[in-house]
């Protein structure tokens, strides 16, 4: 999705001009503009790369836990119902994680 701002300041008279100046004007909305794009975009960039590597660490210990789980199954530890049930227990848990990303 493409979205577009504009900037606009005026000074319509010497009174309205006085702490008001088209510069200061201009300074405050691009201000606002910068926190508007911050928060349209999530937040900042560190927040994101932290979120993401929290998630990417919770998805490397489910296929861990999964490559375990499957050697339970092959070693005779537990039943393939078991199997079933632990696997899809973790296999959500995972397709939320990745829907969250």
């Amino acid at each position: 999705m493409i979205r577009k701002a504009a900037l606009m300041s005026r000074v319509s008279s010497d009174e309205q001009a006085k702490g008001y100046s088209l510069d200061v004007q201009e300074e405050n909305l691009r201000r606002l503009y910068k926190e508007m794009l911050k928060e349209a975009m999530g937040g900042n960039k560190i927040e994101k790369q932290n979120i993401t590597t929290a998630h990417n660490k919770q998805i490397t210990i489910l296929d861990e836990r999964l490559d375990k789980l499957q050697d339970l199954l092959v070693d005779g530890k537990i039943s393939s119902d078991e199997y079933n049930k632990i696997k899809g227990k973790y296999e959500k848990e995972r397709v939320k994680l990745n829907i969250i990303m």
